[in-house]
């Protein structure tokens, strides 16, 4: 439990510090939930999703609700500031083990804060697309798309806490250019899916499998890449 208690010191600590940056946080979800609701058509002749543009955009832009905005995100490159933020740490009495717990609670935090205002805007204006789907469709659809966002976050924790900002930001490029050609290979095939998801939660609602299968995966990979990166965090140069 000591490990869980420093890490929510750290996690506040680094809350507090960028308090003002959540106001950028709530701005970027706004906008993002605005041109994302256009994704959906509610025409009454042939209500769809635009399609292969809905699931590039989630695909691309749901990851994102995983991060706040705050002054070492903006300098990673620069500063290689998440380097300097372990070697700081490395230098206090703070087990490494608290410093992957706080981004755990960031992330916990990120993905919940963010999305009120992402997913909040972008159902409120597709509603007619919806017809009489109830709280829970959305909830569950929302839901599902969150564990999405796990599975991408835990990758990007581990080259944000095992690379330098340098190599972070390539492979950043690459994954967005690999997840963003998905889009396209789903349509390839006749697939949508921002619709698929839609249909399982209009009709299971917070049962859907398919958002259970989403949330298990992604926090079991964020689990097991955080046990690798603890271990190999252990042993790592940050001269």
């Amino acid at each position: 439990m000591g490990t869980w208690r420093d890490g929510w010191y750290i996690f506040l600590k680094d809350l507090k510090t960028g308090r003002y940056y959540l106001i950028w946080n709530v701005l970027f979800m706004l906008y993002m939930g605005l041109t994302t609701s256009f994704i959906f058509s509610s025409d009454d002749r042939a209500k769809h999703v635009i399609n292969p543009l809905g699931d590039f955009m989630l695909l691309l832009l749901v990851p994102l609700a995983g991060f706040t905005f705050c002054r070492r995100s903006f300098r990673y490159l620069k500063d290689d500031s998440y380097t300097q933020m372990l070697y700081y740490y490395r230098m206090l009495p703070i087990p490494l083990s608290a410093v992957i717990k706080a981004r755990l609670l960031q992330t916990i935090f990120a993905f919940s804060f963010n999305s009120c205002f992402f997913f909040g805007l972008m159902l409120w204006l597709s509603a007619p697309f919806w017809g009489d789907a109830n709280f829970s469709a959305y909830l569950a659809f929302a839901l599902t798309w969150i564990g999405y966002g796990l599975m991408i976050t835990s990758g990007y924790m581990y080259f944000e806490f095992l690379k330098r900002g340098i190599v972070y930001m390539w492979v950043s490029f690459i994954a967005n250019g690999i997840i963003a050609s998905l889009a396209f290979i789903v349509e390839a095939f006749s697939g949508n899916l921002v619709r698929f998801v839609m249909d399982y939660a209009k009709q299971y609602g917070l049962l859907s499998p398919v958002m259970w299968g989403s949330l298990i995966i992604g926090g079991l990979l964020i689990g097991i890449n955080s046990k690798i990166i603890l271990r190999k965090l252990a042993v790592r140069d940050l001269a």
